[in-house]
C-alpha cells in the first residue's frame, strides 16, 4: 500500500511540474504551452525559424514560425508556402482554401486553412501571414483531425500570447 501511494505522489508531481513557459528569442515571445515543446530554431541569416511541437510521440500537434526582416507581400509568401506544402513527401490529397483577412491574436493578417493526409490519416492546418514592426511572418499550425480537441488549447495559447518586440 506505501508503494501504491509513493507511484501515486509521483505522478501528481509530474502532472503539476507540467506548466507554460514563457520564450523569448530573436525579438517575438510567446508562451510555449504546458506539454509542449520547442525543437527547433534556426537563423539562417535572412531568415528566422522556430518550430513548436507537442510532446509524445505520436502527438501530431505542430506550430512552425517562419520570419524575416524582408519585406514580402502576404500573397506572394503564401503561395510560396503552399508551393512548398505541395512539394512535401507523403502529403496527399491536399486541398487549399482562398485566403481570408483575419486576426492572429493582436495581429491583423491573411490566413490560408487547407487539408491533407498522411498515410490515410486527416490532417489540417493553417497558414497565417503578417507584417509588424519591419518583421514579415508566417505562422504554420497543423495536426491530425483526431488530435485537434487536445492541441486547440495549445494552438491559442500561443497565439494569444505572441508578441514581436
Amino acid at each position: 500500500m506505501k508503494n501504491i501511494l509513493v507511484v501515486l505522489v509521483a505522478m501528481s508531481l509530474s502532472w503539476t511540474q507540467q506548466k507554460d513557459n514563457y520564450v523569448e528569442i530573436y525579438g517575438i515571445s510567446f508562451t510555449c504551452p504546458a506539454g509542449w515543446n520547442v525543437k527547433k530554431a534556426e537563423d539562417d541569416g535572412s531568415f528566422k525559424s522556430i518550430s513548436v511541437e507537442r510532446a509524445g510521440d505520436i502527438a501530431s500537434g505542430l506550430i512552425t514560425m517562419l520570419f524575416t526582416e524582408m519585406t514580402l507581400e502576404p500573397d506572394a509568401l503564401l503561395d510560396l508556402l503552399v508551393t512548398h506544402l505541395k512539394n512535401q513527401d507523403g502529403h496527399t490529397n491536399l486541398a487549399v482554401q482562398a485566403p481570408e483577412e483575419k486576426r492572429y491574436g493582436k495581429y491583423n493578417c491573411k490566413a490560408i486553412t487547407y487539408a491533407f493526409l498522411i498515410n490515410s490519416v486527416k490532417h489540417d492546418g493553417e497558414i497565417v501571414v503578417f507584417s509588424e514592426k519591419g518583421i514579415t511572418m508566417s505562422i504554420v499550425h497543423q495536426d491530425a483531425v483526431l488530435d485537434h480537441s487536445e492541441n486547440l488549447p495549445g494552438f491559442i495559447t500561443l497565439r494569444e500570447s505572441l508578441t514581436i518586440k
